[in-house]
């Protein structure tokens, strides 16, 4: 590839990225109240268990999951106030991300558990880890360690927008060479 083709690529791409963060930027803006104006109510009281399960489903669906033994320990919990779409994308990413850390090969372990108030999910991957000089970057709109074309960097961004917008949290524990866990911690709906 010639060097004026090359900057010609990248130059596309920036400007996809850039379109691709604004229309994502301007969803974001649109808050409930917004939505409920129109006719659109994406909260709701909701149970995670399920939404967990349909995104480890799709994942079988899909075929990722062919070669990855998946342990899962779903506790019945008390329901969320989101809206189940949401947390399905949430379910999705972190499987897929998992799922793609172990490079199709391994054990994914997924969990609930309630304490306190909080709903934790936890997805747990025998990949490779993260490495440590990576964790503080990982959920930074655009950042990947992903090969050219194979991710966008907005994964876990997403993830962590939408967890944050429902009054949670999202946290990463990894061990280089050990794997990695991700855990969504939400409010229980009152």
């Amino acid at each position: 590839m010639s060097l004026i083709n090359l900057f010609v690529a990248a130059k596309a791409a920036i400007a996809r990225r850039r379109q691709t963060r604004r229309a994502y930027d301007e969803l974001m803006a649109l808050d409930d109240r917004s939505l409920a104006d129109i006719g659109i109510h994406r909260t709701q009281i909701h149970g995670l268990v399920m939404s967990f399960e349909e995104a480890v489903q799709m994942a079988r669906r899909a075929s990722v999951l062919d070669e990855v033994h998946v342990k899962s320990r779903f506790l019945e919990t008390a329901p969320v106030r989101a809206n189940p779409d949401e947390l399905l994308q949430v379910f999705v990413n972190l499987v897929t991300n998992a799922v793609q850390a172990m490079n199709g090969k391994g054990l994914l372990t997924v969990s609930t558990s309630q304490s306190n108030g909080t709903i934790r999910a936890t997805i747990q991957d025998s990949g490779p880890g993260i490495d440590p000089s990576l964790l503080g970057k990982i959920f930074d709109p655009f950042f990947t360690t992903k090969d050219p074309g194979k991710g966008t960097g907005l994964g876990l961004h997403i993830v962590r927008d939408i967890v944050t917008r429902y009054g949670g949290k999202v946290t990463v524990e990894s061990v280089p060479g050990q794997g990695s866990s991700f855990t969504v911690n939400l409010p229980a709906a009152r």
